[in-house]
């Protein structure tokens, strides 16, 4: 009676890499993926210009080493409670990373342009008055000496005022309306 010998299953072949290289090349992914989760609060804090960005990268690094210490000093039966740990660990650092510091600051206005705050919007959020964009020029027209309301594309204010008054408006107010 001859014995039957399984074939070689073809979804066991990745890559036609051995056993070794494979168990190398995941062992290497899971480092990078960890060394890539350890970089992200450090780099989030400083990004973010939070007072404590020192403190909060080297809590980064000691997670980071508490992982590779307990991956293999816990027990089988204590496996999730590492897991759960280290992942509350991780979010507060990451929560941490966010809280207490500036937002993300926007880029600043184009050379030229003037920005004022605002009291209605958010107070930290400038608002632009001056520079490209649609323009409202209020005024009186010069022949009918009606009061008007004229609406153009202008790369300044003073630039909308001109375009107002070549229009044969007596400009009184011109005011920034958007992109």
């Amino acid at each position: 009676m001859a014995a039957i010998v399984p074939a070689p299953s073809a979804g066991l072949a990745f890559l036609g890499m051995d056993d070794s290289v494979r168990l190398a090349l995941i062992v290497l992914l899971g480092i990078g993926f960890l060394t890539l989760l350890q970089w992200f609060p450090g780099h989030t804090a400083r990004r973010r210009r939070h007072p404590n960005a020192g403190a909060i990268n080297v809590g980064g690094w000691l997670w980071l080493v508490v992982c590779f210490l307990l991956w293999f000093g816990v027990p089988a039966e204590l496996r999730s409670i590492r897991d759960l740990g280290l992942l509350i660990a991780w979010g507060v650092l990451v929560v941490w990373s966010f809280t207490g510091s500036e937002p993300l600051a926007r880029p600043p206005p184009p050379r030229g342009v003037t920005v004022r705050q605002s009291s209605t919007r958010n107070r930290d959020e400038p608002v632009i008055t001056d520079g490209p964009g649609r323009y409202r020029v209020s005024g009186v027209d010069r022949e009918s000496r009606l009061d008007t309301t004229w609406h153009c594309v202008a790369d300044s204010a003073a630039n909308a005022k001109i375009k107002a008054e070549l229009e044969g408006i007596i400009v009184s107010d011109v005011e920034w309306v958007g992109d």
